[in-house]
């Protein structure tokens, strides 16, 4: 999820996702960012949310094997990336990193699949328009901004398959700056874990995500995610949202994030819209592939010596990693870090 994209941005327009928007001084929480809503309110609902605060978690299987779980930020700021030394050591000392995919391939067949256009670039496209999605102007807008922005050009909403489109609005503009020089946090874990000999566990294949929203029967999904990532890219992005969304990360404050991201949303499409669209994104992009994560990693939990990396919105909730690792009679007990909240 796109964590530093706040409510109640202010109506001046501004150039989109400068440097100087991107990396703020400090990573601190202002809360007028966060208005309509107050802080206070935002985490007293976050306390109806299971497992809503702390990014580090032990798992211990039934049968006393030790493993541990990390709610990642898919950014490469360096305060980001500098990850608490709790954290550092268990991953050199894991047997097995587990991560949401691999995108080391092991073959050139493989490499040559995966990066082919063939998903990517509409063969079609002069009959298709990106208008018939229905997504309001300002959004659309939004999104044609994006990809002229990384150089695919404005038109590209048009020429790119649906799911080459959304693969390209996921990611948060900021990492723009660093990308090729910082990794993500995801990936800086990965390349921890393989320095020291771990094994690296892909919890999903690296093609799930195009060849489910390539697929026509998800076309819906596809509009709703892209609908949803598209409101993200609003223009109006400031310092303070980018450092506010940041340090509810660092204060582990998951749920009180996910609460913002929902506001959001809400307050872009309407309740009704805006709710079907979020039901459908988080549907796949969270509770299906929380799904698979856990059917992949269980094996290897069962064993012990594994560090496991997802995206921070994976953990919380009714069907949230903690939840269903302790479904399957795992105990699941946290592990305070440096500059969190108390639970």
């Amino acid at each position: 999820m796109v964590w530093a994209s706040l409510a109640a941005l202010p109506a001046q327009s501004q150039d989109w996702a400068t440097h100087d928007v991107c990396f703020p001084d400090k990573l601190e929480l202002f809360e007028d960012t966060l208005a309509p809503f107050k802080l206070a309110d935002l985490e007293a609902a976050a306390q109806t949310i299971p497992n809503a605060t702390g990014r580090y978690w032990q798992i211990t299987s039934p049968g006393g094997a030790v493993s541990h779980l990390w709610g990642t930020m898919h950014a490469n700021d360096p305060r980001i990336l500098a990850l608490p030394d709790r954290v550092e050591a268990d991953i050199r000392a894991a047997r097995v990193v587990a991560l949401e995919t691999d995108f080391i391939f092991t073959s050139r067949a493989d490499y040559a699949r995966f990066a082919s256009a063939e998903e990517i670039v509409r063969q079609d496209y002069l009959p298709f328009r990106f208008g018939v999605l229905g997504l309001p102007p300002e959004i659309e807008s939004w999104i044609r901004m994006r990809t002229d922005g990384i150089g695919w050009g404005d038109d590209a909403p048009d020429y790119l398959t649906l799911a080459g489109l959304a693969s390209l609005i996921l990611g948060d503009p900021c990492s723009d700056f660093a990308a090729g020089t910082y990794p993500s946090q995801d990936s800086l874990i990965q390349t921890l874990g393989a320095m020291e000999g771990a094994g690296i566990l892909a919890l999903e294949p690296p093609d799930d995500f195009m060849d489910t929203l390539s697929d026509p029967q998800n076309f819906e999904l596809t509009r709703a995610l892209i609908a949803i990532y598209g409101a993200y890219l609003n223009p109006e992005r400031t310092a303070q949202s980018t450092a506010t969304g940041y340090a509810l990360y660092l204060r582990g404050q998951l749920g009180v994030s996910m609460l913002v991201d929902r506001g959001y949303i809400l307050e872009i499409y309407g309740d009704n819209q805006g709710g079907d669209w979020l039901a459908l994104t988080n549907g796949y992009l969270v509770e299906q592939r929380n799904q698979t994560f856990l059917t992949n990693a269980l094996p290897a939990l069962e064993q012990g010596g594994v560090f496991m990396a997802i995206g921070g919105f994976h953990l919380p909730g009714d069907t949230g990693m903690i939840a269903l690792l302790r479904k399957q009679g795992f105990t699941v007990e946290r592990i305070a870090v440096t500059g969190e909240v108390q639970s």
